[in-house]
C-alpha cells in the first residue's frame, strides 16, 4: 500500500496552495505505524533562479522549432530569470525518479553536487530540455549566496509527489533533502507530502488512522492511497460493467436470434432430404441427434473464434488503452469465453431440437408429398 499525506490544498488542487503543512507530529506518528515498510517526505519551494548566458541561448536554440518558447523569449532575455519550483527529497520517495537523459547518480546527487531536472514542462509539448546533462547550474543559497550544481539527468517524477502548481516553464529541480534542508529553506522547514509503504495486512488499521488523523487531529491535511483511489473509481467501474453488460446481452440476443433464423430456415429448407432419410429407416432419434451434432458444431466454431478474436483484442487494443490510464491495471482472462459457452451449446443444441419437432408433426409420408 503506498499512501501520501499533504495539505488539503495541495491534494485537492485549488489555490492557493500550502506547499509546507506536514509537520513532524505526523511524521513521528506515521512511523510507529504497525507493519510500515518504507517512509519518507517530499518537499518544496518555489523560488526565482538565475538564467545564465547558456540557458539564453539554449532558449534562442528552442525558440526556432517552439513558437511557444518564441513568444516568451524576449521576456526572458529582458527579465534574466524564471520561476522555478525546487524539491527536497527523501531517499524512498527518491525512488520513484525516472530518467529521461542521463544518469541517476547517487552517490554525487547525495553529495550536494548534483542536481537532477525536469523539462520545460510548460511549454511546447512538455519534452523541451533547457538543461542537459553536463550543464552547470547556479542555484540560489538561503543566505543569498549562489551554489553551482552539475546536472547529473533530466528526469520525471510521479504526479503524486508533485506540487499541482507549475510555475514559468515547468522546470524543476530536484536536491536529497539533506542538501534542500538548511541550505535553501530552513532547516525546520515542513514537508509538502509524506508517503509511506504499509504491509497489506495492517492496511485497514494504517487507513482508518489516516482517516481519523486528518479529520479529528490536523483538518487541513488530508491523505491519498490506493484504498481511496479504488474507491473513487468504483462509480467508473459499475459504468464499465453496466455499458458492457448491455452491449453484450444486446449483442447476444441478435446472435440468438440470428442463429435460430439461420437454423429454422436450413431446417425447413431441407425437410425433403430429411424425410427421405427418415423413409430408407433413419430413426427420428437419429435425425435429432444429426441436428444437435450440427448445432453443437456452429457453437465450437463461434467459441473457436471468439477464443481467438477476445485474446486479440485484449492483448493489443484493451491493453494500449489500459497502458494510457495509470490507474488501470491490466489483466488478462479467458474466463468470460468460457462461461459464455455453456449456454452457447444449450441453446444450439437445443433450437434444432424444436425446430425438428414441429416438423415432425406431419409424418413422413405427408412430407414428401409436400415436397412433390
Amino acid at each position: 500500500m503506498l499512501d501520501h499525506n499533504t495539505d488539503t490544498t495541495v491534494i485537492n488542487s485549488y489555490s492557493p496552495y500550502n506547499t509546507a503543512n506536514v509537520g513532524s507530529d505526523f511524521v513521528n506518528q506515521a512511523e510507529s505505524l504497525s507493519g510500515l515498510e518504507d517512509i519518507g517526505s517530499v518537499y518544496m519551494w518555489t523560488s526565482k533562479q538565475p538564467l545564465s548566458e547558456s540557458d539564453l541561448a539554449r532558449l534562442q536554440e528552442l525558440a526556432a522549432s517552439s513558437s511557444d518558447v518564441a513568444n516568451e523569449l524576449g521576456n526572458y532575455m529582458v527579465r534574466q530569470e524564471h520561476g522555478v519550483n525546487v524539491y527536497g527529497l527523501d531517499d524512498f520517495p527518491a525512488e520513484y525518479i525516472q530518467v529521461l537523459e542521463g544518469e541517476l547518480d547517487t552517490e554525487l546527487w547525495k553529495a550536494g553536487n548534483g542536481v537532477y531536472v525536469t523539462p520545460m514542462r510548460m511549454m511546447g509539448d512538455g519534452s523541451l530540455c533547457l538543461h542537459r546533462p553536463g550543464d552547470r547550474i547556479s542555484v540560489q543559497q538561503l543566505d543569498g549566496t549562489s551554489k553551482v550544481y552539475e546536472v547529473l539527468a533530466v528526469v520525471d517524477i510521479p504526479k503524486a509527489l508533485e506540487t499541482p502548481l507549475q510555475v514559468d516553464m515547468g522546470v524543476d529541480y530536484i536536491f536529497p533533502a539533506c542538501e534542500f534542508m538548511g541550505n535553501m529553506v530552513p532547516a525546520d522547514w515542513s514537508a509538502m507530502k509524506t508517503i509511506f509503504n504499509v504491509e497489506d495486512e495492517h492496511l485497514p488499521a494504517a487507513e482508518n488512522w489516516l482517516k481519523n488523523y486528518t479529520t479529528n487531529t490536523d483538518t487541513a491535511l488530508d491523505y491519498f492511497s490506493k484504498v481511496t483511489l479504488r474507491r473513487s473509481f468504483d462509480g467508473m467501474i459499475n459504468m464499465y460493467r453496466l455499458v458492457g453488460g448491455v452491449l453484450c446481452a444486446i449483442l447476444a440476443l441478435i446472435g440468438i436470434l440470428n442463429f435460430v433464423n439461420s437454423m429454422t430456415t436450413s431446417i425447413l429448407s431441407r425437410h425433403k432430404e430429411l424425410a427421405m432419410l427418415q423413409s430408407v429407416g433413419m430413426t427420428g432419434r437419429q435425425v435429432k441427434r444429426m441436428l444437435m451434432y450440427e448445432g453443437i458444431g456452429y457453437s465450437a466454431l463461434g467459441f473457436f473464434c471468439s477464443l481467438i478474436l477476445s485474446a486479440l483484442g485484449s492483448l493489443t487494443v484493451v491493453r494500449m488503452m489500459g497502458a494510457k490510464l495509470s490507474y488501470f491495471t491490466w489483466y488478462f482472462t479467458l474466463t468470460p469465453v468460457f462461461l459464455c459457452i455453456i449456454p452457447l451449446i444449450l441453446i444450439t443444441a437445443f433450437v434444432p431440437l424444436v425446430c425438428y419437432n414441429k416438423m415432425a408433426q406431419k409424418t413422413v409420408v405427408e412430407r414428401l408429398r409436400v415436397a412433390e
